[in-house]
């Protein structure tokens, strides 16, 4: 569904930003077919088709090869795209080959844009720098480094859709992204978190302290756990809840798995979820992302095997975290 809305919402871009003005390069404009743009390219400005190579290829790109001169510079590649949520011709890369640009060079094509596209913004690092120019139609950039150059081209249908794209890849990270158990967001304080479950729950077990806040016999989500665990991370100063254990005993191996099936069919409803192979030969489930940034997936699933309980030898764990809070650092 997700998918089909993210469809939905570039359709109608495209749509949109196909009946504006199109950005134009060598003063032919983004507003026909890749095979009719490198056409008039050839015909018009005199270049040659190339050969693609595979490490040349675009990701999500359908991509033209043609080499000659850009502006009086000998030898230049070129890269005509056409993003596949298109239909038009939607950006062109152009690089030079033997890395000869003159600054008189560098200056008529600087100057040309600026005719063209209006003033540049420019920006520099200690071995780049870059010659921006952006429009209602689209955006330029030019880069040079050690007499060499390389120019990027890309129209406003490309960069609508690139920028719907990376928002539905933001709002779907976000939204996979643990926030909080019990209603307690996850980093929140031993002290907090202690009365709210207090609150909730009553008083914890006797087998609790700083580092956890143990229950055992309670329900969560509709499903009764034997065991609930609480966990916290301290730096001295600061504590942080940083995960939670939701433990199901099992009289049997079938038993654990059976209830693993019932936790992945919980959890899938909200999250994206992957599975594997442990090393018993047991499938697991691990979905979700830490709400600590670059910290991993939020939570997993799986089958343990106690060695010293006859009457319950296997348990069905769903864990969150440990998400790590505190970022130690010299």
């Amino acid at each position: 569904m997700r998918r089909f809305t993210l469809t939905i919402i570039i359709s109608l871009l495209v749509v949109i930003c196909q009946a504006q003005d199109h950005l134009s390069f060598m003063d032919i404009k983004f507003d026909c077919s890749l095979d009719a743009f490198c056409n008039k390219l050839i015909t018009n400005k005199g270049l040659t088709a190339g050969t693609m190579t595979e490490g040349e290829q675009y990701r999500s790109m359908e991509t033209m090869k043609l080499t000659g001169d850009f502006y009086g510079v000998k030898n230049c590649t070129f890269y005509v795209r056409k993003h596949e949520r298109l239909d038009n011709v939607s950006s062109v890369i152009v690089e030079d080959t033997l890395g000869v640009l003159s600054d008189v060079d560098a200056k008529r094509i600087i100057s040309i844009h600026d005719k063209q596209f209006g003033n540049h913004e420019k920006d520099s690092t200690m071995y780049y720098i870059w010659y921006t120019w952006k429009t209602e139609n689209g955006e330029v950039e030019l880069s040079l480094r050690d007499n060499g150059f390389k120019a990027f081209y890309t129209d406003t249908a490309e960069i609508a859709v690139r920028k719907a794209i990376s928002d539905e890849i933001d709002r779907e990270w976000e939204r996979q992204t643990v926030k909080e158990i019990c209603g307690i967001p996850f980093g929140s304080s031993y002290e907090k978190t202690k009365e709210v479950l207090e609150n909730k729950y009553g008083s914890p077990s006797i087998f609790s302290d700083k580092t956890k806040i143990y229950y055992e016999n309670k329900s969560y989500a509709g499903i009764f756990f034997d065991d609930i665990i609480f966990l916290f991370q301290s730096d001295g100063y600061k504590s942080y809840l940083n995960g939670c254990v939701f433990i199901l005993e099992a009289s049997s191996l079938k038993d654990a798995k059976e209830k693993c099936d019932i936790l992945y069919r919980k959890l899938r409803i909200k999250y994206d979820m992957k599975d594997g192979i442990d090393d018993n030969g047991n499938k697991y489930y691990i979905g979700g992302h830490s709400p600590v940034p670059f910290d991993g997936f939020g939570f997993s699933i799986e089958i343990l095997k106690y060695d010293n309980r006859a009457r319950v030898p296997y348990a069905a764990r769903l864990m969150y975290g440990r998400y790590n809070y505190i970022r130690e650092e010299f």
